[in-house]
């Protein structure tokens, strides 16, 4: 599969980027509910700005993905996947930032140059990343979570 170069589009570049930026600079955390249209790029921003965090700015800035069922979140951490090769194939000079599972787990995934974690979990099943250090959180399609036991 050939990889396209990420590029923002319009709404990415002059609406949501400039967002989380002024969050980041002012030190203030950055807490976004981005309500939206369908494929117009705000998770793949929200990933990017994570890895791109991850990468340059954080050590040990453990992240967590989590959508209504693990298969949904692991389609998010592939994008996740594909934008750190994506970095490491166009800064071929810079250390590349190798995902191996941590621990074990399948669910969580560690970049031991960066010391960072990304761990994938699902409002269906809270419990993987429940004892997770996270820094960052990628919730996606909240308002489509169904109810469980312990959450409604």
């Amino acid at each position: 599969m050939q990889m396209l170069p990420f590029i923002l589009n319009r709404p990415q570049r002059m609406i949501y980027l400039p967002h989380l930026e002024r969050m980041r600079k002012s030190g203030m955390p950055i807490n976004v509910v981005l309500l939206k249209a369908r494929q117009w790029g705000g998770s793949t921003l929200t990933e990017f700005y994570i890895v791109w965090i991850q990468r340059f700015w954080c050590e040990n800035f453990n992240s967590a993905i989590c959508a209504d069922v693990d298969d949904q979140a692991k389609n998010i951490l592939g994008m996740y996947e594909r934008a750190v090769y994506d970095m490491d194939i166009r800064l071929n000079d810079y250390q590349s930032l190798e995902m191996k599972p941590y621990m074990g787990m399948e669910s969580t995934r560690f970049i031991e140059s960066r010391g960072c974690c990304i761990s994938v979990g699902s409002a269906q099943h809270p419990d993987k990343i429940r004892s997770q250090n996270l820094r960052a959180a990628h919730l996606t399609e909240v308002g489509l979570w169904r109810d469980t036991p312990k959450k409604k």
